[in-house]
């Protein structure tokens, strides 16, 4: 134990002589021009003798300097080994110097004068200040480097979360709020009093709770009110018992709508995102992976696994007394559902509480509903049917109030009690239908609520019909748009809808008149800062189920290809070029890039990321083989690679999109494969 002590004696021993060696130098030095200079001759024999010695102490002095810059150079191991053994001695340097010293002290006192005493004794307490000096520079540099240190580490855990950084769920949660026009909490609040909630949410021995229901009846926003109440109820509180007693909250939202919300990756994404943006002291569970991998490791095929390792590693954290995870829509994440549902279960423990909703999925069922130390709240079952009836009521009687052209209160309350006997505890349709009585007259009210269907799919029929009996060209442009929107991989915004929906140049170089189009697609679609979304999940399914062959008259892969060939026209012709952002110099860091305004990426961003995913669709397997022409040496690709490759490149950087066009590099290099073993088998 005392060999292993001897480095950190050896290391503290150099730091205290250095200090001393220093200032005793200074000392010495101002020593000598009072000594040596005076010339008494009858002292000459003294002086002489004096002078050799000191000169001794003087070589003392450098040579211990010397030997403390060497081992400040040495290989790290080998300083560490001659520490070990005590090879450099420092304690015993200083102790010869200070030998030395005490023979010049005995010279001294022999040979000065009452003038130079004074003097000396001036110097010396101007040596022992400067060391004392030294001493705390030494203790600010110390504390400066581990503040340095810190802020290296703070930097790189800002860079870390920025990297892993998909999606904020607490945007998400805010914008589901807004496009649903609120939470109303008279619709959603009985899932706090329901016992089965309340014993997952207090009861140690509750691991799991999964609401499900079927589409509309307000799985969303029963989710919402509970993180709001489990905010409220842990986060603000104060923790009396230091960080160990930390309930920690983290959640997500699963958007089948779009392409990088809907997968198993996406979502512990998320949840890892929100624990270490909230909780510091877990990025270190993040960093151990990321400072070996960098960014790829939330992006390449194996991200789902290392993601899962690191969010076990978090939930197992000791500065927590348990963690509270919220998912919503199961059921909308596609892609490997499986492998998340297998997490869920594997990792549900008394620490570890999930809180998940679906619909009523069979896949869903074989692994969630199995152990039967969990709960299932089905909204479909007796007694919470009841409660969602209830509910449905309340909003309903929320909803009538604000129909503005409803004045007469007999009226009001007719056409209430006819939303309340179709709306079979459906929020959905009660929403759907009050958009369609805000553009009837008064008098029309009843009317139109007689003709409503009474569930959500023979209601999509009827909205899609309306929407045919349009004037004009308008149902075909509210098709173009209704596609362009069910096929694309994220939310379009209004420019890049112009570009993609293949609209008349007239409609779609107006951000106005596409609104018009959208706000004559009935209750299908919505619009959020300028994002087009689908209204539910239920709309998309329907899109691209009953109604694909109205939607798609030539198959979705007609769309797809034709989504591509206008993202090539729209990139070629305009704005890709080189340096298109005007950056002054090729060395800014992408954060300190400012984007111009206006944009000219902005309409192309959905393209530039996108062309080729839909160039594949559009060619997949049994697709038209007049696409294939496509691929041709002098075809569309190879002269849009030949004249904008690096121009797309540098446009994907600005994008933050240089992962994607990699991926799509990839994907695009396999398509030419297939279509070249297609041609030779052709052959």
């Amino acid at each position: 134990m005392q060999v292993l002590e001897n480095p950190i004696d050896e290391a503290s021993a150099n730091r205290s002589g250095i200090s001393y060696v220093v200032s005793r130098t200074d000392w010495y030095w101002n020593l000598s021009s009072l000594l040596l200079e005076e010339s008494h001759e009858e002292h000459t024999e003294l002086r002489g003798e004096l002078e050799k010695h000191i000169v001794s102490l003087y070589k003392s002095l450098l040579s211990y300097q010397m030997r403390t810059i060497c081992s400040c150079y040495r290989h790290r191991l080998a300083a560490f080994l001659r520490d070990t053994i005590k090879l450099d001695d420092w304690e015993g340097a200083v102790k010869s110097i200070r030998d030395a010293e005490q023979v010049v002290q005995r010279d001294i006192d022999t040979y000065s004068t009452e003038h130079i005493k004074h003097s000396l004794r001036t110097t010396a307490e101007r040596a022992k200040s400067q060391c004392t000096y030294l001493e705390n520079l030494c203790k600010v540099l110390q504390d400066n480097t581990v503040k340095q240190e810190k802020w290296r580490q703070d930097d790189k855990d800002t860079k870390c979360l920025s990297d892993l950084r998909l999606t904020d769920p607490r945007d998400d949660k805010q914008r589901i709020e807004d496009t649903k026009g609120g939470l109303f909490l008279g619709a959603s609040s009985w899932i706090l009093d329901h016992e089965d909630y309340q014993r997952w949410r207090d009861h140690d021995n509750a691991r799991l709770l999964w609401v499900k229901g079927d589409p509309g009846k307000g799985k969303t926003m029963l989710l919402v009110t509970i993180i709001n109440e489990l905010e409220q109820r842990y986060l603000e509180r104060k923790t009396p018992h230091g960080a160990g007693d930390i309930t920690a909250l983290s959640y997500f939202f699963c958007q089948g709508t779009n392409e990088k919300l809907s997968n198993a990756a996406a979502v512990l994404r998320g949840l890892v995102y929100m624990l270490a943006d909230k909780y510091p002291q877990l990025t270190r569970h993040l960093r151990e992976s990321y400072d070996r991998s960098g960014p790829d490791l939330f992006k390449d095929g194996n991200a789902f696994f290392a993601l899962s390792r690191i969010l076990e590693k978090m939930l197992c954290d000791d500065s927590l007394r348990r963690v509270l995870i919220v998912v919503d829509a199961l059921d909308e994440c596609i892609v490997d559902r499986e492998r998340l549902l297998k997490f869920i279960i594997d990792t549900a423990t008394t620490r570890a509480r999930w809180l998940v909703s679906s619909r009523n999925r069979d896949e869903i069922e074989q692994y969630l509903g199995t152990d039967c130390s969990d709960t299932k709240l089905g909204l479909e079952i007796t007694q919470n049917a009841e409660q969602v009836s209830l509910a449905v009521n309340a909003y309903i009687d929320f909803k009538i109030s604000k129909l503005k052209p409803l004045r007469d209160g007999k009226l009001r309350n007719q056409v209430r009690d006819v939303m309340r006997r179709k709306a079979d505890g459906t929020f959905l349709w009660v929403a759907l239908v009050v958009q369609e009585l805000q553009a009837a007259k008064e008098w029309e009210m009843l009317q139109v609520m007689e003709e409503m269907p009474g569930n959500l799919e023979d209601l999509y029929d009827r909205i899609w019909e309306e929407i045919r009996k349009l004037r004009r060209n308008t149902p075909e442009f509210c098709r173009l748009i209704l596609s362009a929107v069910t096929l694309a991989y994220r939310p379009l915004h209004l420019v890049e809808l112009g570009v993609l929906s293949g609209l008349p140049l007239e409609i779609s170089s107006n951000q106005r008149y596409i609104l018009d189009v959208v706000a004559s697609c009935g209750s299908f679609l919505t619009v959020k800062d300028h994002f087009i979304y689908v209204i539910h999940q239920s709309v998309k399914d329907y899109l691209s189920g009953k109604a694909s062959r109205t939607i798609f008259p030539n198959g979705p892969q007609q769309v797809h290809h034709a989504f591509f060939s206008r993202s090539i026209q729209a990139l070629s012709s305009g704005p890709l070029r080189r340096n298109i952002y005007n950056v002054p110099h090729p060395g800014l860091l992408i954060d300190d890039i400012v984007r111009p305004d206006p944009d000219p990426l902005a309409a192309v961003r959905y393209s530039c990321i996108h062309w080729i995913n839909h160039l594949c669709d559009g060619n997949a397997k049994g697709s038209d083989t007049k696409n294939q022409h496509d691929l041709d040496d002098n075809g569309i690709i190879s002269r849009f690679l030949q004249q904008h490759f690096l121009h797309w490149l540098e446009a994907s950087s600005l994008l933050r999109a240089m992962p994607d066009a990699v991926l799509s590099m990839t994907k695009l290099e396999n398509l030419l494969r297939v279509s070249l073993l297609l041609l030779r088998c052709l052959e």
